[in-house]
């Protein structure tokens, strides 16, 4: 728990892998991998909404990158509207 990121996002980290012996990959739901070519498309026209729910959930550019930069951004969009 040394690294800022990972404090500021409230962000743990989870080890998946192993199945029943350490040199066994564990094995993934083919349903869950996109290929190269797979994409999902999220409308632009959804952008502000999506946002609006993440924000709800305290997900915020702010959150999730904590340096000053971000967090100014984050402010000034907040009390600009």
């Amino acid at each position: 728990m040394d690294n800022q990121r990972v404090i500021r996002q409230d962000s743990a980290f989870f080890l998946f892998g192993i199945d029943k012996k350490k040199n066994q990959p564990a094995k993934l739901n083919p349903d869950y991998i996109l290929s190269k070519d797979e994409r999902i498309i999220i409308p632009a026209n959804d952008k502000k909404r999506i946002l609006l729910q993440l924000e709800v959930l305290g997900i915020t550019e702010a959150m999730i990158f904590p340096e000053i930069e971000k967090v100014a951004t984050y402010i000034k969009r907040i009390y600009s509207k």
